[in-house]
């Protein structure tokens, strides 16, 4: 039977509107052990981590699956420097912008730093729990 009503728009859902929650992780993106139980994390800082998450997919480093992550326009991937920076930045910020959670983001700054792969992104959105000001060193 099909449904006559259309599902939710996730992006106008607030996180406890779905069920499921995000395990914590700690500075070096493995999980958080308080030495009890997993930790869970809600609201602004999970959607914090959420995004700081996928920035870490751009670098493809996940030894369990290489396919997670964009599919760039250059060999190099992100870390391309034949592909404009301008197009790289705006695939970043679309990154950013499709997290759930993510309204909209109103300020962004991003600098790539191909050599050292690396990538210092700076931005302000609306989200599903308020505003986020986000400021990162994401690097492999």
């Amino acid at each position: 039977m099909v449904s006559k009503y259309p599902p939710p728009d996730k992006t106008k859902l607030k996180h406890s509107e779905v069920d499921m929650k995000d395990l914590k992780l700690d500075d070096e993106m493995d999980l958080f052990d308080d030495g009890k139980d997993w930790a869970t994390v809600e609201g602004g800082e999970e959607i914090a981590q959420r995004v700081k998450t996928r920035l870490y997919t751009i670098l493809g480093e996940w030894k369990f699956d290489r396919r997670i992550g964009f599919a760039y326009h250059g060999e190099g991937g992100f870390f391309d420097s034949s592909v404009p920076e301008i197009v790289r930045l705006a695939v970043l910020r679309k990154y950013i912008s499709d997290t759930f959670g993510i309204k909209t983001v109103d300020k962004f700054d991003a600098v790539v730093d191909d050599e050292n792969k690396a990538i210092n992104v700076a931005f302000e959105a609306k989200t599903t729990e308020g505003v986020l000001t986000f400021s990162e060193e994401i690097t492999s």
